[in-house]
């Protein structure tokens, strides 16, 4: 017995088929910009308000604040081993 025919659509229905996926993902990458665009807003906001609530008090001690600038270093250190060891990070 011959082989059948693979099932073929009519033309063009494999592109309109797409049309909705592509919208999706549009308004998913429109939604996502928005957001850390607001995300990025709300930071500079809330830093505004920490700067005029008083400089006066301080987050962190002396002690934390050199803590804190230690791990930094530790981190990018680290970070650059791991770029110059080839790690992408994916």
């Amino acid at each position: 017995a011959p082989a059948r025919a693979a099932p073929t659509a009519f033309a063009g229905s494999n592109v309109l088929a797409l049309k909705p996926a592509s919208d999706e993902a549009l308004a998913y990458k429109r939604d996502y910009e928005e957001r850390a665009r607001e995300l990025a807003e709300n930071m500079v906001e809330e830093e505004e308000e920490a700067e005029a609530a008083g400089g006066a008090e301080t987050l962190f001690t002396d002690a934390a604040a050199n803590e804190a600038a230690e791990a930094k270093k530790l981190a990018a250190t680290r970070r650059q081993q791991s770029l110059l060891q080839g790690y992408t990070g994916n």
